[in-house]
């Protein structure tokens, strides 16, 4: 609607309203003066979406979809006779609770913030304790705060990938309360975010992470280029945390990094004059930051740790939606691969069949952990003009070094020197292009220091 139309149109409801006002205790002639209201709010904001279904309830709309009626849950506290906490399916809410999911999606459809903090203060751990610890009314309004926008994007067809056409495990990721922490009982009672199953990360508003997507054209026109957009952005501006991961220096919280303020960039309190900075907490913090982010877009994310040995517990993305992978949650901003020109984001994802290669059940453990990052490392080969590599060829020049101890074969080995072997990658002309794109840039000395 135009703004003279909205007019106009309050104009003939206020005019009604007077009318059917006499007639208003009649239930249904009240319920509709109260649609009627809500449409004359919902012009005032400015939302004029002519698409908008007044009458549209998030709960009865779940209760005709059975795979997303059994993907609601919420993990209600323990008791003595059931410490791990009991789940309660959506057809099991009270109706205190379904008031609670259908404001959400208001909320979210019209693009009004639900009152979620960025930075809980109540749900920062006391002094040397980790982690985001969510008290049971904060855990329960971050909760249906996302499960109501994921309702209310897919209602209003924000994009192209819906709810009704994913698998009960994909809407799992989205629209169960353990996607984004579970009741821990040894965490003072509380819904701790884990670092294995949800990664270092506090979700945030999901209206609000949602506009940043939309204000800074990340999301695409299919679930597969949203991912590699958002991938280009963390290329772009994440950057891993320096010396010791000191959450309050890096993020301004107690907790793990709170996703808005990744998204707005912080100041690391213990320099002198910092920069602002996109700060992430390594990959288990961009594991996290992607869950928290996608499923604001209705891309579900699942974090991955394929490798049993404790010296390398690396965290993984799988994007169960086009069933693609990140080998490392550093892959986005690791300079290995930055090459001129860099290569299009996509080229971070892997299809399954490559990733059942590389950490499958049949792989070793040793292996495994080798090809942890092993795409940055497939394309600083495959394009080997980032200043990273080209400075490691400059060193070995200057030294001497043959290939096998070289210090372009220590940038590209993993902890137990695989995957690759320095006999094959001179035979497949790595040095070469190596030494091409030494002097298509002039020559080492022209290279610009570390």
């Amino acid at each position: 609607m135009s703004t003279m139309q909205c007019a106009w149109h309050r104009l003939r409801l206020a005019v009604a309203f007077v009318v059917l006002l006499i007639f208003s205790f009649i239930p249904a002639v009240r319920c509709l003066l109260q649609q009627w209201l809500f449409m004359s709010r919902f012009c005032q904001r400015g939302n004029r979406d002519p698409s908008i279904d007044l009458f549209f309830d998030p709960n009865d709309w779940i209760d005709k979809l059975p795979l997303l009626a059994g993907a609601v849950v919420w993990q209600d506290p323990g008791t003595p006779q059931n410490v791990a906490g009991s789940l309660r399916y959506h057809r099991d809410w009270t109706a205190a609770e379904r008031r609670d999911l259908y404001d959400a999606y208001w909320n979210a459809r019209m693009d009004v913030e639900t009152g979620v903090p960025e930075a809980p203060p109540e749900a920062a751990p006391p002094l040397g304790v980790e982690g985001t610890l969510y008290p049971r009314a904060l855990a329960w309004k971050v909760f249906v705060a996302h499960v109501g926008h994921a309702i209310a994007a897919d209602n209003a067809g924000w994009f192209a990938w819906r709810l009704g056409a994913m698998t009960a495990a994909q809407l799992a990721f989205l629209v169960d309360s353990r996607s984004l922490f579970h009741w821990d009982p040894i965490a003072g009672g509380t819904y701790a975010v884990r670092t294995f199953d949800q990664n270092m990360a506090t979700p945030g508003d999901p209206v609000r992470v949602f506009r940043f997507l939309r204000d800074h054209d990340l999301i695409a026109g299919n679930s597969r280029a949203t991912v590699a957009r958002v991938l280009g952005w963390c290329r772009s501006n994440l950057v891993h945390f320096n010396n010791s991961l000191d959450w309050q220096a890096y993020w301004q919280y107690g907790g793990y990094p709170p996703v808005e303020r990744v998204l707005a960039g912080t100041f690391y309190s213990h320099a002198t004059d910092p920069p602002q900075t996109h700060w992430t907490a390594g990959c288990h913090g961009t594991g996290g930051f992607l869950k928290a982010v996608l499923r604001t877009v209705n891309i579900p994310v699942e974090s991955l740790r394929p490798v049993v040995e404790r010296a390398c517990e690396h965290s993984l993305c799988r994007f169960p939606l086009d069933e693609l992978y990140l080998s490392h949650g550093d892959d986005p901003y690791s300079n290995l691969a930055y090459s001129d020109p860099l290569p299009d984001p996509d080229r971070l994802l892997v299809d399954a069949a490559t990733y059942g290669a590389w950490f499958g059940a049949a792989v070793a453990d040793n292996a495994r952990c080798d090809n942890v990052g092993r795409t940055v490392r497939d394309l600083a080969i495959a394009d080997p003009s980032s200043l990273r590599m080209m400075r490691a060829r400059c060193r070995d020049t200057a030294s001497g070094a043959a290939d096998g101890a070289s210090q372009v074969m220590l940038e590209l080995r993993g902890p137990h020197r695989g995957p690759y072997v320095s006999a094959d990658l001179r035979a497949a002309g790595l040095w070469t292009r190596l030494d091409e794109a030494i002097a298509a840039h002039g020559g080492c000395a022209a290279l610009p220091p570390e």
